[in-house]
């Protein structure tokens, strides 16, 4: 018995030196390096990425279908709130201090100034910019996660899941969509070809980029979901999700091509079977596309529709627009109006959208992350940190095509994706070695 509370008290003894230590070392080191030493594999980090990845799921396919459930979006964006502080308490202050953030609620208090001096309060105003700061609170959770983590796995995920179920729906449970005298095949009643077509693109950006840990039979896999991926873009019939995917094939082959230079043992035969895959691709998909097109209206609908007579619709939008913006030089019509002005429809464009309701200085607010983060990534080009560049400038490159079909901020899941694209949270994650 003696020996027993012997034992026991030299391990209280042992515990109580160890503690000791943790308090020394939390003190030497500084809050933020022990609370990450200490805090690998939480729970709460799981759940906020979980919930992050559960939010662009939800509003990327599940409301795009035409559905809905009452309060989850709510609900969802307070857990990820308090998980989010949980997870990442000592990333907030850096969070508030990224430029993109500090732009984009520059924006957001702009936009509700100049529309209340404009139009006054509206339900259109208040239902909007309430959509809007909640999207910014999710983009900003999303950002306090990665700079603490310094990794952006859950987008990626989020990205593929999306895209996966979108082709699902699509080629197995599609609804008829008429547009512009065709009918064409999307996920939902509330499901716009253009946003289903930039989906695509954004997902068709993630599974052709490469990576050292991307098997050939990974790569197999991906070239096959990128074949339907194209299917559901003839579906829909969308311009604009063709041209977005172009964008994304373009930088993408460039990609593959540095990738095998930079890691192949055998440059010249590894370029030769690289081409030879490549035509072999392009070939064979070329025949499939051809082969589902005689029967697909969306098909004749991207074939007819590349003509100058074809925008017709779309231009007098833009009109409205440039009129608009040229009446409201520096307020605009207020934020979400545009759609007041021209018969319920909205102007199928970023840049339009945001001159048009919010001015020039709204647009600069708005524009000046998206610029910024350009010529920081062409900077980092070749240097330490420019781990996985080649993906973002191929992002922001299509997101820049996509900003003159689609309104991006008008949707959490695109506005997620391109916060993330501007972030500093996002450049953290290229400091990580290999």
């Amino acid at each position: 018995m003696a020996q027993y509370i012997k034992e026991n008290v030299f391990q209280r003894k042992n515990n109580y030196t160890v503690l000791e230590k943790k308090i020394q070392d939390f003190e030497q080191v500084g809050y933020g390096k022990y609370f990450r030493k200490i805090q690998k594999n939480r729970y709460p980090c799981i759940i906020t990425k979980s919930l992050l990845i559960l939010l662009a799921v939800y509003e990327g396919f599940y409301l795009e279908m035409g559905r809905s459930i009452p309060f989850l979006l709510q609900g969802l964006t307070i857990l990820l709130v308090i998980f989010c502080f949980l997870e990442a308490p000592h990333s907030i202050s850096k969070t508030f201090n990224d430029p993109v953030f500090l732009w984009w609620f520059g924006f957001g208090i702009y936009s509700f100034l100049s529309a209340l001096l404009f139009v006054g309060i509206t339900n259109n105003l208040l239902n909007g910019i309430y959509k809007y700061f909640s999207f910014l609170l999710v983009c900003f959770c999303a950002s306090c996660v990665t700079f603490e983590t310094k990794k952006i796995d859950w987008l990626f995920a989020s990205v593929i899941l999306v895209t996966i179920l979108s082709c699902y729906q699509v080629m197995f449970h599609g609804v008829s969509w008429r547009n512009s005298g065709y009918t064409v095949v999307t996920m939902g009643i509330e499901n716009n070809p253009n946003n289903l077509g930039l989906t695509m693109s954004i997902g068709l950006s993630v599974l052709l980029y490469p990576y050292k840990k991307k098997k050939s039979w990974l790569w197999i896999i991906c070239i096959i979901i990128s074949l339907f991926v194209y299917t559901v873009i003839i579906y829909a019939g969308s311009r604009s999700g063709l041209l977005c995917s172009l964008v994304v094939v373009f930088f993408s082959t460039i990609a593959i091509f540095r990738y095998v230079f930079k890691n192949s043992k055998h440059i010249i035969l590894s370029t030769v079977v690289l081409i030879i895959c490549i035509v072999s691709i392009v070939y064979f998909g070329l025949n499939y596309f051809n082969s589902i097109g005689s029967h697909n209206t969306g098909f004749d609908r991207l074939q007819n529709e590349f003509k100058s007579d074809a925008y017709n619709g779309r231009g007098n939008l833009y009109s409205i627009g440039i009129n608009l913006f040229t009446n409201n030089l520096f307020t605009g019509v207020g934020y979400g109006n545009f759609r007041n002005y021209a018969n319920g429809f909205f102007s199928h464009s970023t840049y339009i959208e945001l001159l048009a309701c919010s001015g020039l200085c709204g647009f600069v607010l708005f524009e000046i992350p998206f610029v910024r983060m350009i010529i920081k990534n062409i900077r980092m080009i070749g240097g330490e940190k420019s781990k996985g560049i080649g993906y973002w400038i191929s992002m922001l490159s299509l997101f820049f095509v996509s900003g003159f079909f689609g309104i991006v901020y008008y949707e959490l899941f695109f506005m997620l994706i391109l916060y993330m694209c501007l972030s500093d949270s996002r450049c953290s994650t290229m400091e990580r070695k290999e």
